[in-house]
């Protein structure tokens, strides 16, 4: 068993960037239907990646 195979992190990452394969994005939605702490974490992500960015001076 790999870490991919527990907690896919990089497939996770990949989905919130929008560079997912095929292949990939149904590995990972096998996943998320099993996994609610990667469900939570990805939500997490795109969440984040929605909010504005803000200049910090």
């Amino acid at each position: 068993m790999t870490s991919l195979d527990l907690h896919p992190e990089e497939l996770l990452d990949k989905r919130a960037a929008g560079t997912l394969t095929e292949q990939e994005r149904e590995h990972l939605d096998a996943h998320l239907k099993a996994c609610g702490v990667c469900r939570f974490e990805l939500q997490a992500k795109l969440d984040f990646a929605a909010l504005p960015e803000v200049a910090l001076n």
